[in-house]
């Protein structure tokens, strides 16, 4: 039996409305000695909220009858005026009624655990609540309305097939090491589908994932490049102090935008440089260096008016910067002449900070290093790509095994794996503790 669970499910505050809800086996006991009864399912009811005998105040209750209900349970949701003093005296009397106050999360997590939502979708409902852009929202909702979860599903149909197939050769066809030729094609076609879909839809999560986190951007370069003056630029604000003085930035500075609907991260960082520096200096560069191992990307800026020549700076620091994604932007160009912008690298972005020429197309290349359709992304986080990386390895060692061996029992220890890293993803396999960490990021009342 489901004790009943109560809470605001709107923010704290005062408001024109303030949502209450309960969910649970004995709601409409608590409902009755509220004074509630004869509500129809999903229908609104305008009624008098007596706390003994007294006239608390005018209120719409909304009943929704399990397993027709958010969480599959006895739901009743009550719209009150949004006055704190309200809402305190009546969730006071509620759970002296015999509810208590939900921990974070908590309607979802029984949506889930009662098979209103898998836990993809649960994890959406978070997602599209804390989303930032628009982007990220429509992310969120297409997970929500099932866009993961259906094409995650339709991978599993094939592996179960596939693993249907593998055991019941492995235990009733002659030879428990042969299948026939046509079922041999059909084995090595399908992981390869399987191998392209698994693809397809970890690149739709990676996207989901940037649109949900954002993607973090470093910039990097020689002192008096302009990275302090940039990043105010693209902030719209005075975060970072601008100085002639070289090693002005000593820790990094960082700042949140938007860019084509996504968010980014940038983070300006001390100019790199081995000469002439202090103790203080030398840690910010080694925390310079440390944002752009985390770093999604890396803009590599220079003054252009003092030439193009990155050799030293990248020889000096190749350990740190040889792996990264880079962007080179040559800035300043408004101190040179048409001979002085000739000599540039093609490649290279050329901006002004100082006048604003070129931010524009800044901005577009960074949004063009993560584009990736957004009609196929869906919200997702860390612990779905590595599931689905998990499974994406597998199939492929999967397929190279069979291409090499032919070996059913190989292959059915494989799709045993496989069949893991989808039930955890799904959470049709999980635990307690993945549970809590993952409904205890949930506001109080969802």
């Amino acid at each position: 039996m489901a004790d009943v669970i109560a809470a605001p499910a709107t923010p704290p505050g005062r408001g024109a409305v303030s949502i209450i809800r309960l969910s649970g086996d004995a709601v409409a006991e608590i409902a009755f000695k509220l004074g509630i009864d004869q509500i129809e399912h999903a229908r609104a009811r305008r009624i008098d909220l007596r706390l003994g005998g007294e006239l608390l105040d005018e209120a719409l209750a909304l009943w929704f009858a399990a397993p027709r209900s958010y969480t599959g349970e006895d739901v009743l949701e009550l719209q009150c005026h949004g006055s704190p003093p309200i809402i305190d005296r009546l969730m006071t009397e509620i759970c002296s009624l015999g509810a208590r106050l939900a921990r974070p999360g908590e309607f979802t997590e029984r949506a889930c655990v009662n098979g209103k939502m898998d836990l993809l979708r649960a994890e959406a409902v978070a997602d599209l609540i804390n989303a930032r852009t628009q982007s990220a929202a429509a992310g969120a909702l297409r997970s929500l309305q099932g866009a993961f979860s259906e094409r995650v599903a339709d991978l599993g149909e094939q592996l179960s097939t596939l693993r249907a197939h593998i055991e019941f050769a492995l235990n009733f066809e002659e030879g428990d090491d042969q299948l026939e030729t046509r079922r041999l094609d059909e084995v090595e076609s399908t992981l390869l589908g399987m191998h392209e879909a698994a693809q397809s839809i970890l690149a739709g999560a990676e996207r989901g994932e940037q649109l949900i986190a954002g993607a973090c951007i470093a910039l990097i370069g020689a002192p008096n490049a302009g990275k302090s003056s940039l990043l105010n630029r693209l902030a719209g604000s005075e975060l970072a102090i601008v100085s002639e003085n070289p090693g002005t930035t000593r820790d990094p500075v960082r700042t949140q935008i938007e860019i084509a609907g996504m968010p980014f991260e940038i983070i300006d960082t001390a100019g790199l440089r081995r000469e002439n520096t202090s103790e203080v200096e030398r840690l910010g560069i080694e925390r310079a260096l440390q944002a752009v191992q985390r770093a999604d990307a890396v803009v590599l800026m220079y003054d252009a008016s003092l030439g193009s020549d990155f050799s030293e700076l990248v020889s000096e620091f190749d350990e740190a910067l040889k792996d990264a994604r880079m962007l080179r932007l040559a800035n300043k160009i408004d101190l040179l002449d048409e001979a002085g912008l000739g000599i540039l690298p093609a490649d290279d972005l050329k901006i002004s900070v100082h006048t604003g020429e070129g931010l524009k197309t800044l901005e577009q290349h960074l949004a063009a290093l993560f584009d990736r359709s957004e009609e196929f992304a869906f919200s997702a986080r860390s612990r779905h790509l590595i599931c689905l990386r998990q499974f994406e390895d597998l199939v492929q060692t999967a397929l190279v095994q069979w291409q090499a061996l032919k070996a059913p029992d190989l292959l059915a220890e494989d799709l045993r794996g496989m069949q893991r890293a989808l039930a955890e993803l799904t959470g049709d396999i999980t635990d307690e503790t993945l549970l809590g960490s993952i409904f205890s990021s949930f506001c109080i009342g969802k």
